[in-house]
């Protein structure tokens, strides 16, 4: 993972974060997701097209990057965001580098939990087929 390499939520995916804890809903294949606080972290920063450095750097102690468990424990829950299909890959712009405030989370290992109790209904909820006309869909009228 290098410098340049940011990550974005797949258009199957939504997500929502209360509390330090993400909830998301991949409504291709029914499964949901919770993330721990720090897994929320780098989620919300992923989703400001943070690089896996960047999200590094906001735990290491005094900011500058040297701490390299934690920037090897994110890089492998990246990694299981990618095996579960909630990421993808993109080319992040060349930009400054920016800062995240991580002082609010304690780093500690990124947890997914994973729930499938659902995945065979929701792929079904048409809620999830919207189009840009909303659902469901007004009456024409006459």
């Amino acid at each position: 993972m290098n410098d340049t390499q940011g990550y974005a939520a797949k258009g199957n995916v939504i997500y929502q974060t209360l509390n330090n804890e993400t909830i998301i809903i991949n409504l291709d294949n029914g499964r949901y997701y919770s993330l721990n606080p720090t897994a929320s972290f780098i989620w919300d920063s992923l989703a400001q097209n943070a690089t896996v450095q960047e999200i590094g750097a906001a735990f290491s102690p005094n900011g500058n990057g040297n701490a390299s468990a934690p920037s090897d424990a994110i890089a492998l829950f990246v990694q299981q965001l990618l095996e579960q299909e909630l990421v993808t890959p993109v080319a992040i712009p060349p930009r400054a580098p920016f800062a995240l405030d991580a002082a609010a989370t304690k780093f500690e290992t990124p947890q997914m939990e994973i729930f499938t109790d659902m995945e065979n209904l929701i792929p079904l909820d048409p809620i999830h087929q919207v189009g840009a006309m909303g659902w469901p869909f007004p009456a024409r009228e006459k």
